[in-house]
């Protein structure tokens, strides 16, 4: 009996509409409710199955039954290409635009140019490092190789996205080098703390947001999707302690251990400018429309403050909570006040909270032999990425979103 054209390219825009979330960073949970949303106000009767590599649908009409399979490489955030999404996801919902243009429309948006050059992006890593070496504590001394590992980050990815056989050694060869850059600048600058400069150099490889983000949709019953990425930010943790070990065992085999010297933090006041570089970095980084940079700024104070007041009254699992709440409270007030989506405050706000940091604390702990500080440090992941999902389902029913994307 076959399908009706029309209902054809119903299939087809909802098909494309969550292989293009999925690319542009959207989660599980997320996906499958924004599609189930559209597939009902397109008169379909439709089930949706996803994960961090696919992405799997069924089509319900009278006596048909239709099933998609996409397979996803797991994907980048682009909050910019998000909003573009958004858009069309509306306009096809208010009946502005048909589902065929809609297809088009989104495949259009795959192929649009970057806002950011290469250099920008260059740039922009390093100035991240360097604002979070700043937030950690860093010395004066820090700030320069932490920039430079920063930079030799944003090169080695953006190589990796251009040579496919480097796709998979990236993470590795960035905290090789990084290590390396670390440990020859603690030996010429002895109060240099190797740890704060690996820590903000590799920042953008490190996973706290996947392992946020996997937290939450296990907490939401989405177990598949939770557990393969959770696996996943493990084995990128692996990744970068496996470079990481490799650079500092090459450099200690020909450069003795430097008797390090008292170090010494950068004044408080300056993490506020830090944190001003940090948002602005994290936007760039996340591929931001410029006209939301300014929401992504207030969303970096905000989570400071918030984290700041928790920690001074209750420690860290208070603030950790508070940083959340007000992440998720915030991107959803956003999203209902300005028609926007969430995911352009929320991913960045998720970011300036820690598991990604104490994860690889805690890896690093075990491979030097320090196993009890080191599985202390892992429970001390899972606890905190556990409030940190209590803060933002909380955010969730203190203000409601109002739409998933």
């Amino acid at each position: 009996m076959g399908i009706s054209k029309q209902d054809h390219d119903k299939i087809l825009f909802v098909a494309k509409l969550g292989r293009s979330l999925h690319e542009y960073g959207s989660n599980a949970h997320k996906i499958e409710t924004i599609l189930k949303t559209v597939s009902s106000s397109l008169k379909m009767d439709a089930q949706f199955f996803s994960t961090p590599t696919s992405l799997v649908g069924s089509f319900r009409f009278p006596g048909e039954e239709y099933g998609v399979l996409e397979r996803c490489a797991p994907g980048s955030v682009h909050l910019e290409r998000i909003c573009l999404i958004n858009d069309v996801a509306d306009q096809v919902l208010q009946g502005k635009m048909n589902p065929y243009d809609g297809v088009k429309r989104l495949e259009a948006i795959d192929s649009l140019e970057e806002r950011y050059p290469a250099w920008v992006m260059l740039a922009t890593s390093g100035f991240a490092s360097l604002s979070v070496s700043i937030v950690l504590g860093a010395g004066l001394f820090d700030l320069l190789p932490s920039f430079v590992i920063g930079l030799l980050v944003g090169v080695i990815s953006l190589l990796s996205s251009k040579l496919a056989k480097l796709a998979h050694l990236g993470d590795i060869f960035c905290a090789f080098f990084g290590a390396v850059i670390a440990a020859v600048s603690s030996y010429f600058f002895p109060s240099i703390s190797e740890e704060i400069v690996l820590l903000a150099g590799l920042i953008y490889l490190m996973p706290g947001l996947s392992i946020t983000v996997a937290t939450v949709e296990l907490a939401t019953q989405n177990y598949v999707a939770g557990s393969a990425r959770l696996v996943g930010a493990g084995m990128g943790l692996l990744k970068i302690l496996i470079g990481v070990m490799g650079g500092s065992g090459l450099v200690s085999h020909y450069l003795p251990r430097p008797h390090h010297l008292p170090h010494h933090s950068l004044p408080d006041w300056l993490q506020w400018g830090s944190i001003l570089i940090s948002a602005i970095s994290f936007a760039i980084l996340f591929r931001a429309h410029i006209r939301d940079i300014i929401w992504i700024i207030i969303t970096a104070f905000t989570v400071s403050i918030a984290y700041k007041v928790g920690n001074y009254y209750a420690g860290v699992q208070l603030a950790a909570f508070a940083g959340a709440l007000s992440v998720s409270a915030g991107s959803n007030l956003f999203a209902r006040l300005l028609n926007r989506p969430v995911s352009i405050i929320q991913f960045p706000g998720i970011l300036f909270l820690v598991p990604g940091l104490v994860s690889y604390r805690s890896l690093n702990m075990m491979a030097s032999s320090d196993v009890i500080s080191g599985v202390h440090s892992a429970v001390s992941v899972g606890i905190i990425a556990m409030i940190i999902v209590g803060g933002l389902l909380c955010g969730n029913v203190l203000i409601n979103p109002k739409r998933e994307l």
